[in-house]
């Protein structure tokens, strides 16, 4: 019987320690996965793809994988929605969602496919959210984590169509020139005819004159209509115009040989009529100064009269010639040898000769200059954005004020420990929500080489892009291979050093002068100390929010580096040396613009629970100070949720009108 008891006594005590056990192990797991949320690990999504930027030819195709890596506390679910998109044409190509309760990484197979006709560029994006939900185990702020990804597909000919398509250019150049050629020669016709016309009756010259240079007109218009359909690749359209534009060029060719002679005749016969009356005008102004009889006198008055009416007024050159041959032939038959000593009265004529007021024409001078042959327009590069397209930005948008990319830069890491792609997720919303503005939504970019073939390969679109960066990130080259590491260990002034590489591939693959920089936290501190070391040369506006301009103090300062980066808490210290020179530098030229969370006790003062309105202010900036709310839990203070569209939209509001200032 005590055996028994005894027995039964063990299995209690060994049933109460396994439970206590269990339960530590529960309340410890509990604990832990706390403790991993606060420090910021929740769910992380990161997407891969062997390639972003793909090149192609008609009728080529490319199939790409995309693998979706999710990563989150072990005892949650994953609830995602995910979809793949044509952000060109705004199709949505696949679209579904799922659910994991085992997390192991999600690939999609996808082929692209360029149009079949004309070169530019389209763009695609694999956009994906995930949340999980709370449970006893599962930890979470059921908030949903986005993440995309931007591809590119540049398209142009194939080899077969470059050689047709130079085939095409070159006769559509022939054909620019001969019109040019033409217009250039006809134009010249324009004073002689001028001249001609002011004593000349020629209004069949100068109908055909303007028939001829409304044949140019239509030509040229029909040479224009051209290019689209070399640009649309209508090729069959294109060898029938082309054909119909040959034979209306040697019409038009032939009838200006026509016009040609008719013009130099005309102005050879006028240049002899010419001739004619400056001698026929030095005749009578001769014979005005002979004494002449009554007889001869009322000859050469009329003779004078018909002389005054034959230039000015309008006549055909053959009236001309008649009436000259006319006057002459009536002077000619004067009788200058009347014996004026028999004669009552001699007279001398006292008639007034008009002066002749026609000039010599040249002939049109038919030359054509070199220098000034058209000059085919190039091929135009199509650019969409959701079925909205324009011509390819190329070089044009380079220095527009209005196309800058924005670059998103992280602050502080409040664990050392957790990935640096957490980082990225900060902005996800402000990103998301800036493309109801007209700026696209590019994702995260990574240091890289800088390729040649993708330079501009960003800023092709119309639109500027926004892009997130982080300074944990640093690459290194390895046998021609690009070696991305994360390093999150250093002090400010490396992250300045790795953030001037960041806005120099951001300008790289948009083909930008200027960037716009929007910072949070310690990013401020950052971008505040690459002005400084590199200058503003490449900033065009920076946006700080939240940044502890003259550092952290109190439990914050205290407990900073017990998670995060000794170095980095080292330099946010108020008396650091980091601070000193940063506070004491050269006051930039550039906007900068600054906004303050307040409404928080932060050690005692207002602020946004980690940064003191005191701390954070700056002479030298426009400053604007946003009141919000706090929660105990540091992960939701004003100090993160302050850049979050949805929890704080005056942040987002005053972001969107800095961008509209020019």
């Amino acid at each position: 019987m005590k055996k028994r008891r005894f027995k039964k006594r063990k299995l209690v005590l060994a049933f109460l320690i396994f439970s206590v056990f269990l339960a530590l192990i529960i309340f410890g797991a509990k604990i832990y996965l706390f403790i991993n949320l606060f420090i910021g690990n929740d769910v992380l999504i990161t997407i891969t793809t062997d390639n972003e930027n793909f090149f192609l030819s008609h009728g080529e195709s490319q199939d790409i994988k995309i693998k979706t890596d999710i990563l989150t506390n072990p005892f949650c679910s994953i609830y995602c929605d995910y979809s793949f998109i044509d952000i060109s044409s705004g199709h949505i190509i696949d679209s579904a969602n799922f659910s994991l309760k085992i997390i192991t990484p999600v690939t999609k197979n996808y082929t692209l496919v360029p149009p079949s006709k004309g070169i530019g560029q389209k763009l695609y994006r694999f956009d994906i959210e995930c949340k999980s939900e709370k449970t006893f185990l599962c930890h979470t702020t059921e908030e949903l984590k986005k993440r995309n990804l931007l591809m590119t597909l540049n398209y142009d000919f194939n080899p077969e169509e470059k050689e047709a398509d130079q085939e095409y250019k070159k006769q559509i150049l022939e054909l620019i020139e001969k019109e040019a050629l033409i217009s250039s020669f006809l134009s010249n016709y324009q004073g002689p005819l001028d001249n001609l016309n002011q004593s000349v009756s020629m209004d069949n010259l100068f109908l055909e004159y303007s028939s001829l240079k409304d044949s140019i007109f239509s030509l040229n218009q029909s040479v224009q209509e051209l290019t689209p359909l070399l640009n649309d690749q209508e090729y069959t359209q294109l060898d029938s115009r082309l054909k119909k534009l040959n034979n209306a060029f040697f019409e038009l060719e032939t009838n200006l040989s026509y016009f040609n002679k008719t013009v130099f005749g005309l102005i050879s016969e006028y240049n002899s009529v010419y001739s004619k009356l400056i001698n026929l005008q030095k005749d009578l102004r001769s014979f005005q100064s002979i004494n002449v009889s009554n007889e001869n006198l009322i000859i050469l008055d009329n003779a004078i009269l018909d002389f005054n009416n034959l230039t000015t007024k309008k006549t055909s050159l053959v009236d001309k010639e008649i009436a000259i041959v006319s006057i002459s032939i009536r002077l000619n038959a004067l009788n200058l040898t009347t014996n004026f000593t028999n004669l009552t009265e001699i007279f001398i004529s006292n008639k007034s000769i008009t002066p002749l007021n026609l000039t010599k024409i040249n002939f049109p001078n038919l030359s054509y200059s070199e220098e000034s042959s058209p000059v085919l327009i190039g091929r135009v590069q199509s650019c969409c954005l959701y079925n909205q397209c324009h011509e390819c930005c190329n070089d044009s948008c380079y220095s527009d004020k209005t196309k800058f990319p924005v670059i998103f830069i992280h602050g502080h890491d409040f664990s050392k420990i957790v990935s640096a792609e957490y980082n990225l997720n900060i902005f996800d919303e402000m990103q998301r929500t800036l493309e109801n503005e007209g700026y696209l939504d590019a994702g995260s970019i990574l240091i890289s080489p800088q390729e040649e073939n993708l330079s501009g390969i960003l800023g092709k679109i119309t639109y500027p892009v926004t892009v997130k960066a982080s300074y944990y990130f640093d690459s290194y080259q390895d046998r021609d291979k690009n070696i991305i590491l994360q390093t999150k260990q250093d002090n400010l002034d490396t992250y300045a050093i790795r953030l001037n590489d960041i806005v120099k591939s951001v300008k790289f693959k948009t083909n930008r002068e200027k960037v716009i920089i929007i910072s949070h936290s310690m990013g401020g501190l950052v971008l505040r100390r690459y002005i400084q070391i590199f200058g503003e040369d490449d900033v065009y506006k920076a946006i700080l929010i939240a940044s502890p301009n003259h550092g952290i103090n109190g439990t914050v300062l205290k407990y900073c580096a017990l998670f995060g980066a000794q170095l980095e808490c080292d330099d946010m210290a108020p008396d650091s040396l980091f601070l000193n020179k940063l506070n004491n530098a050269k006051k930039p030229t550039i906007p900068v613009y600054n906004i303050i969370g307040i409404g928080c006790d932060t050690d005692g003062v207002t602020g946004d629970t980690i940064i003191a309105n005191n701390s954070a202010y700056l002479d030298y900036a426009k400053n604007y100070f946003v009141n919000g709310t706090c929660s105990e839990a540091n992960f939701n203070s004003l100090h993160t949720k302050i850049v979050n569209p949805t929890k704080n939209p005056e942040t987002y509001n005053i972001i969107k009108e800095i961008l509209k200032e020019n």
